[in-house]
């Protein structure tokens, strides 16, 4: 009997953390290049503002993050590069026709790398697991 109250106590107590651990999106992986420097793309399908794009150059990698918590009307998103806040950057990039969930998810995703001088057009290919 005190076996059972102590295991139901202790259910009750780490239940909060357990439901608190749970993630409400997947992320997939996308892969292309630009001017011979990598792109890794994660696509937080289920939650599209916590995606996010890595440009790895030579001896650095710049994070890009969505500007906005949604996509545009046109399926539209727009990543930034936030590593300044004092000094915003000229490049970003615009990936195109996004959803916040995908029934089927794309094989591939089409957009452009903007780096204020020059337009880059891109194309991510999903990472097979």
């Amino acid at each position: 009997m005190k076996t059972s109250k102590f295991t139901l106590i202790l259910f009750i107590a780490l239940l909060p953390s357990i439901a608190v651990a749970q993630k409400a999106y997947e992320t997939i992986v996308y892969k292309g290049s630009v001017n011979g420097m990598k792109i890794v793309f994660s696509l937080a399908d289920g939650y599209l503002p916590a995606s996010e794009l890595s440009l790895k150059q030579q001896n650095n990698s710049l994070t890009f993050l969505p500007d906005k918590g949604e996509a545009a009307t046109n399926g539209d998103l727009k990543l930034l590069n936030y590593s300044n806040p004092l000094k915003p950057a000229k490049n970003h990039f615009v990936l195109h026709k996004l959803q916040d969930c995908y029934d089927k998810i794309p094989n591939e995703i089409a957009g452009v790398y903007d780096t204020g001088e020059r337009r880059y057009i891109i194309m991510l290919k999903r990472e097979k697991k």
